[in-house]
């Protein structure tokens, strides 16, 4: 197109990345072929210049937390055995049985009840877990420790090109890939928010973007962005067609209707 023959036609790509987070995903993959999926494995590999960035903004506040870290991805953390490094005490809380996830969500979520309207207090605190279905739970575990009543919004699902219906709606509602919302969504005025999809970069709605609640329509959400250059701003959400996009995208359940939005309190990692 440029008359250029350079990788990426001589324009500057700026790539952003952590090689001591989570690889690239292979599917059934082994050991090697993830690594050779690696983009250091690439041919083009050699004409990248490293930088690296020397601070952490989101814990720029917190040295100590911020240098255990690097030492974790650097694999300078002291190891007990197995590889298994000993989590500061100051980051952990104590094993209490059948009590201990209701003392991990009193921790992280101190009087709740007395906060659910407090935009900054939802913004700078949030449950993280490895698995889809235990942030469903956790996420219902504490939405029932805010005061309001529920509301429960209800997707539209179907598979595209099935001429002779041959996909239950159950069937297709009880499908839950993790770039679509569930099936049913409950809220309560107050909860967190993330928006799964891009619809408006400019005013800030990207997917990835949190929201607070404040008032709820028959099929219409009204919220507030938590962070950000547009931090405050009042949005709405509508049931809208969405569709399972990505490399994971499944064969089924991928046309929706569905508000874009995923209850917030916990989340995957």
């Amino acid at each position: 197109m440029l008359g250029v023959n350079l990788p990426f036609g001589g324009k500057v790509m700026i790539l952003g990345g952590d090689f001591r987070q989570v690889p690239p995903v292979v599917i059934n993959g082994t050991k090697s072929q993830i690594i050779n999926a690696s983009i250091v494995e690439s041919s083009l590999w050699s004409n990248v210049k490293v930088l690296h960035l020397s601070e952490n903004m989101r814990a720029q506040d917190d040295q100590y937390f911020s240098d255990f870290l690097l030492r974790v991805g650097n694999g300078e953390e002291p190891t007990i055995e197995n590889d298994m490094i000993r989590i500061p005490d100051s980051m952990s809380i104590p094993w209490q049985e059948e009590h201990s996830v209701d003392e991990l969500i009193h921790t992280t979520f101190p009087d709740l009840s007395s906060h659910t309207y407090d935009a900054d207090y939802m913004q700078s605190r949030a449950l993280i877990t490895s698995l889809n279905n235990d942030v469903n739970k956790l996420n219902e575990k504490v939405l029932q420790a805010f005061p309001r009543e529920e509301v429960t919004y209800y997707s539209f699902d179907s598979v595209a090109d099935d001429m002779r219906n041959l996909y239950l709606p159950e069937f297709l509602n009880s499908i839950s890939p993790g770039n679509l919302p569930p099936h049913e969504l409950t809220l309560k005025k107050g909860s967190p928010i993330m928006l799964l999809r891009n619809i408006d970069p400019k005013i800030g709605l990207c997917n990835g973007t949190r929201l607070i609640c404040r008032r709820f329509g028959r099929n219409l959400i009204e919220a507030e962005i938590l962070a950000g250059q547009f931090k405050g701003m009042r949005v709405f959400f509508t049931k809208n067609p969405i569709e399972e996009c990505g490399r994971f995208k499944n064969a089924l359940r991928n046309d929706t209707q569905t508000i874009p939005c995923s209850l917030e309190l916990c989340s995957d990692y």
